[in-house]
């Protein structure tokens, strides 16, 4: 289970310190390097919901019993999404 856990978590760590590197202010901060962590951020994005998905259907006994706790993961990313994307900002005066 530990094993399985860093599988997810070391890329996770990887990822977000290369957006936060990305998303600050600087030489890195180039559209360049940003569409190359957005292109490699969306495949490892679904391999984990893939991995995942496969998982759960892997350890539940039906397919029944696997549609719900996947409907509700997928239901869950969607308003996680919608509420980091609908979340107001503060905008600040350009000068």
């Amino acid at each position: 289970m530990a094993g399985a856990l860093a599988l997810l978590v070391i890329p996770a760590a990887i990822m977000g310190s290369a957006a936060v590197t990305i998303g600050s202010p600087g030489p890195a901060a180039s559209p360049f390097a940003r569409g190359a962590v957005l292109a490699a951020g969306y495949p490892w994005y679904l391999g984990v919901f893939v991995a995942l998905s496969l998982a759960v259907s892997a350890w539940v006994p039906s397919a029944r019993t696997a549609a719900v706790p996947l409907t509700t993961l997928g239901f869950l990313s969607v308003l996680a999404g919608a509420g980091a994307v609908l979340r107001p900002r503060r905008v600040t005066a350009p000068g």
